[in-house]
C-alpha cells in the first residue's frame, strides 16, 4: 500500500523510526519557519519605510504651507535638520 494512503497515525510511526525521514522533516519546518520570517521582517520593513515616505510628505505639505520647521518637526516627528533639507 501506498504510504499517503496510511492513516496519520501510522504515517507518524513510519517517519520517526527513519532518522533520514526525520531529520528531513526538521529541515522542511526549519525552511518553512525561515521563510515566515523572512516575510515577517520584509513587511516591518516595509511598513516602517512607508510611514516614513508619508511622514515626509506631511513636513514637504507643511513648510509648502508656511509652517515653521519647529512647528513641522513637532507634529511628524522628523528632526528639525531632516525638514531643513526638504526646503531645497
Amino acid at each position: 500500500m501506498c504510504t499517503s494512503l496510511l492513516d496519520p497515525k501510522k504515517k507518524l510511526y513510519v517517519i520517526s523510526s527513519d532518522e533520514d525521514e526525520r531529520e528531513k522533516y526538521r529541515m522542511r519546518e526549519k525552511a518553512r519557519l525561515d521563510a515566515a520570517s523572512a516575510l515577517a521582517t520584509a513587511e516591518l520593513k516595509g511598513k516602517v519605510e512607508g510611514e516614513r515616505v508619508a511622514k515626509l510628505e506631511i513636513a514637504k505639505n507643511a513648510l509648502q504651507n508656511g509652517m515653521s520647521s519647529e512647528i513641522v518637526s513637532g507634529i511628524t516627528g522628523l528632526s528639525v535638520e531632516e525638514i531643513e533639507l526638504l526646503k531645497y
